[in-house]
C-alpha cells in the first residue's frame, strides 16, 4: 500500500503532510479525518448544486431590484411631469 501511494503520487506527499498537518491542528483523530472526508465526498456535489442555485437565485433578484427602481424612477418622473402640467394649466387658465 504505500508503494503505492508513493508511486501515484510520483513521490509528492506534500498533501498529505499538510492534512497531516490540519489534523493536528485541529485537533481530529484519523476517525475524524475519514468521516469528514467521506461527508464532503457524499455531500459536496449537492452543496455546489445548491451554491450554484443561490448564486443564480441572487442574480435574479438584483435584476429584478435594477428593473424596479428603474420603474420607480420613472413613475416618479412622470409624477413630476403631471404636477407640471398641472401647474401649467393652472397658470393658463388664470391668465385667461
Amino acid at each position: 500500500m504505500p508503494n503505492s501511494i508513493f508511486k501515484e503520487t510520483n513521490g509528492k506527499l506534500d498533501p498529505f503532510l499538510k492534512l497531516f498537518g490540519l489534523m493536528k491542528e485541529n485537533h481530529m483523530n484519523i476517525a475524524q479525518v475519514i468521516n469528514a472526508v467521506d461527508i464532503a465526498a457524499n455531500s459536496l456535489p449537492y452543496m455546489e448544486n445548491l451554491y450554484e442555485h443561490a448564486k443564480d437565485e441572487v442574480n435574479k433578484m438584483q435584476r429584478t431590484r435594477q428593473s424596479l427602481l428603474r420603474d420607480i424612477e420613472t413613475k416618479y418622473k412622470i409624477s413630476i411631469l403631471d404636477k407640471t402640467v398641472f401647474c401649467i394649466d393652472q397658470e393658463r387658465r388664470r391668465k385667461d
